[in-house]
């Protein structure tokens, strides 16, 4: 129905039907912001069907040199190229076109800390750390926000209280407070007020959320340690704008220093900041790949 001219796969979308039938469909497919890691099921000895995925796309376009090495030996017939990850350009955007929260202004006028995407693991980490930075705002936003998992959290934060309920009863700055958002689409807003951002999910098996969404904002990043599936916190690390604890002690002692050195709280959030800048540009290179790489039938211009 739909007839496209082209079709664009994300990252880890691998669908073997769907590109057979493009094949035959003689339309052209990319696979964009790629990554891959030797540890994939494409470089086991049994990923044999899905090596078979790979030379079905007309272009994969990687975001690093080690994706590309990794990955050319199975596609000798498709067209292969280093972009970027995208994701870098979307935080920029976001950051550009940043909403205005204008419940933050109510907030005690003391240092905040924004956790964000945060799983029943942090809530625990976070939580046995709490009482010893109760002189801060928290701002905790969980991953789910279903009425059952925000009950589960406010258990872990006995003083706390939902966004919803402080705005219905709160019209003047108060002490410094846990509050828990239970509504969706703020975060990536939120961590412009954030004086350190915590990333959640790096306490749990799947790994951690986006990093970029709060180092974009110049703000030090925190997370768990189950990192190693996400260049763009590893690099994050490497460019010393993003630290990786491993426990609640981990916590406390990187939320001391950053409290207490100023300098290094500023570097470590300029160091972030720097980070994504580096890495922009990766969609203008994606669509200049594949302009050259693809010519549609009809000489149109993508």
């Amino acid at each position: 129905m739909v007839q496209p001219k082209c079709i664009l796969f994300v990252k880890y979308e691998f669908w073997y039907f769907y590109l057979k039938q493009a094949a035959v469909q003689k339309i052209p497919t990319f696979l964009v912001s790629a990554i891959f890691r030797p540890d994939q099921i494409f470089f086991k000895f049994y990923g044999g069907f899905y090596r078979t995925i790979l030379p079905l796309f007309t272009g994969i376009l990687v975001q690093d040199f080690t994706s590309k090495k990794l990955v050319s030996p199975l596609v000798k017939h498709t067209h292969l190229a280093i972009s970027g990850d995208t994701r870098f350009d979307r935080v920029l955007d976001i950051v550009a076109g940043k909403a205005t929260i204008d419940w933050v202004s109510r907030l005690a006028k003391v240092k905040t800390i924004v956790a964000g995407s945060t799983w029943e693991q942090d809530h625990l980490m976070i939580g046995s750390n709490i009482s010893s930075w109760n002189q801060f705002n928290w701002i905790i936003v969980p991953h789910h926000v279903d009425a059952a998992a925000i009950k589960t959290c406010q258990s872990r934060f006995p003083n706390s209280i939902c966004l919803s309920e402080w705005l219905m009863h709160s019209n003047q700055m108060g002490k410094p407070m846990v509050l828990i958002v239970d509504q969706i689409g703020l975060l990536s807003h939120l961590y412009q007020y954030a004086d350190i951002a915590f990333i959640g999910g790096g306490f749990t098996k799947d790994g951690i959320h986006n990093v970029l969404e709060a180092a974009v904002f110049g703000k030090p990043v925190i997370w768990g340690p189950n990192d190693s599936k996400y260049q763009e916190a590893i690099g994050l690390r490497n460019a010393y704008g993003g630290i990786k604890i491993k426990n609640a002690k981990g916590l406390n002692n990187i939320l001391e220093r950053l409290f207490k050195d100023a300098a290094f709280s500023t570097a470590t959030g300029d160091a972030a900041f720097k980070f994504v800048q580096d890495n922009a540009g990766a969609t203008q290179k994606t669509i200049d790949c594949i302009k050259q790489i693809y010519v549609s039938p009809t000489s149109q211009k993508l």
